[in-house]
């Protein structure tokens, strides 16, 4: 397989795996939403750029014609634009995938994989209870962006059976890029997600005993910016498990050419746990910025086993905690660490 159809290849995930193909040698495609400022990030890149809609099946068959696979990462994320309804954040997600789909029906003689990008949301990580979270724990939704990542895991497989085209699925977890671990272990990241799910009885965070989760954040209000470590009473802090963005565009080159991989599903991961104890208290070291601890009696906790893509696909997550931060303060003082912004 040498010629490459990325779609989204102007996301977060999307423009890293175009340039890690095109390092590996591969002819890449870019499918770019027209219109899209974004497109700057492809500026120096040797890959064909075809401007259209992932809901318009024209222009997607148009970009899967001559391709020896496809790798689909075009989506709406759970942080959408406010005017964004739920009907166009599914058309995008969902029936763009199926138009992928379609279009690849056509170029069977050609096309020999799909690689899907689902997410974790499809189970969500806060309301699941099943720890740590594996492939096979029921999917319980509670955003419609998971919702549409479930119909997205089923379609892609069900396109599987019927067409006869191999399909590898990677579920990511909080990929991140350019400087983006400072962003969410702050005093208002711990309020917002308080906010968000606490009080919300189909959440893993709710718990009826408590009544005012948001009560303890209060002598804090105006520490929105301040780097925090949320402690609980049993003074444990909360624990979470996103990615370090190359680690997820290696986990997607083994996806494109491992044969034994069709047909699977996988967590994608960072290869420990992302204790916000530890997080902070690195971040604090390599940036010298002080941290706070904030009392909080709600738990947030989650963590994925990820033993299935290191044995079937061969993953070796390289980036720790202290590799993540390190990298990525680098990155911020203008050293080139390897990554794109997600957005420029």
């Amino acid at each position: 397989m040498k010629k490459i159809l990325v779609t989204g290849a102007v996301g977060r995930i999307g423009a890293q795996i175009v340039r890690d193909l095109i390092d590996r040698g591969y002819k890449v495609r870019s499918f770019v939403l027209k219109g899209d400022p974004q497109i700057k990030k492809l500026k120096g890149m040797k890959t064909e750029v075809i401007k259209g809609d992932i809901t318009d099946l024209n222009s997607v068959t148009k970009a899967v014609e001559g391709m020896d696979a496809v790798i689909h990462t075009a989506a709406v994320m759970e942080d959408r634009p406010d005017w964004m309804t739920d009907a166009r954040q599914f058309q995008i997600n969902v029936n763009g995938t199926l138009n992928v789909c379609l279009a690849i029906s056509q170029n069977l003689k050609k096309v020999k994989r799909l690689v899907a990008f689902s997410s974790t949301a499809s189970y969500d990580v806060f309301s699941t209870k099943e720890m740590p979270i594996r492939e096979t724990t029921v999917r319980r939704p509670i955003s419609f962006y998971g919702i549409s990542k479930v119909c997205v895991d089923e379609l892609v497989m069900s396109c599987r059976h019927m067409y006869g085209f191999e399909v590898v699925v990677l579920k990511p977890n909080y990929c991140m890029t350019g400087t983006e671990i400072f962003s969410p272990y702050r005093v208002g990241c711990v309020r917002d997600v308080l906010k968000l799910f606490a009080g919300n009885p189909k959440t893993n965070m709710h718990n009826p005993r408590i009544k005012k989760p948001l009560e303890p954040l209060r002598p804090f209000a105006r520490k929105s910016s301040t780097l925090a470590i949320p402690r609980l009473p049993d003074g444990s802090s909360w624990t979470w498990h996103p990615v370090d963005i190359h680690d997820m565009v290696d986990a997607t080159y083994l996806a494109l050419t491992r044969k034994k991989a069709d047909g699977e599903i996988f967590n994608i991961a960072a290869g420990e746990r992302h204790d916000w104890d530890k997080v902070v208290k690195e971040i604090s070291r390599v940036t010298g910025e002080q941290y706070i601890e904030v009392p909080v009696k709600n738990k947030s906790c989650f963590y994925f086993d990820i033993t299935k893509a290191k044995k079937i696909l061969g993953y070796k997550p390289k980036y720790t905690v202290k590799k993540m931060v390190d990298s990525m303060y680098r990155h911020s003082q203008g050293e080139d660490m390897g990554y794109i912004d997600a957005k420029i």
